[in-house]
């Protein structure tokens, strides 16, 4: 989700632009609707981790502790709707429900180092900060190149070339986190060849 989360705060508008840029759903729309997809990609990672976390307290049967973290969590959400949605209207709500989430998983984080502390979370953060500086890297190149074209935002040529440089943005983090070894990236490629060849099985069966 490391590249995911970068190339979406550049290229929002060309891919809802490309996708529901349409009929009734004009400029304003796409750009409405882009400014939240953006606050909504600052929180994915924690999202994610979110998930993990829970499942990891539900294995050490320990359902009460990522249910009151989710409370305060929604009691933050609640709060940060309010004071955001102020000044940033609907894109205020998704940021207030990304920083939610980030304090809901740096929470339950914290709480299961206490519990497990066998857990490697020096060793993760590298990995994650590791992942973020080859995503940040990937998205400048793919950004810098895409505004070097000058080309009209509103446009459905512009929107579908911004797509495809994101498109590219990600190729770029996954070749560079395989040169760099990063776990996730010989995972995804074993995972891929692992689908092809039970596909190819069936297939022949």
């Amino acid at each position: 989700l490391a590249p995911l989360t970068f190339l979406l705060i550049p290229f929002a508008a060309p891919t809802i632009g490309l996708i529901l840029g349409r009929g009734k759903f004009d400029a304003a729309a796409v750009d409405l609707t882009a400014h939240a997809l953006v606050m909504f990609a600052i929180g994915l990672l924690a999202v994610a981790a979110l998930n993990v976390l829970q499942r990891a307290f539900y294995a050490l049967s320990d359902s009460v502790t990522p249910f009151v973290v989710g409370v305060v969590t929604m009691l933050i959400h609640i709060l940060l709707n309010l004071i955001l949605m102020q000044s940033l209207a609907l894109a205020g709500i998704a940021l207030s429900a990304s920083l939610s989430s980030i304090a809901g998983a740096l929470a339950l984080t914290l709480l299961l180092a206490r519990r497990v502390p066998r857990i490697d979370f020096i060793g993760l953060g590298k990995l994650v900060l590791q992942s973020a500086i080859v995503a940040l890297a990937s998205t400048l190149v793919v950004t810098g190149l895409f505004a070097s074209l000058n080309l009209a935002g509103e446009s459905m040529s512009a929107r579908i070339i911004g797509v495809a440089f994101a498109a590219g943005g990600g190729a770029i983090y996954f070749i560079a986190a395989l040169v760099l070894r990063i776990p996730e990236s010989r995972m995804l490629v074993d995972l891929g060849f692992g689908f092809l060849r039970r596909f190819k099985r069936e297939a022949s069966t």
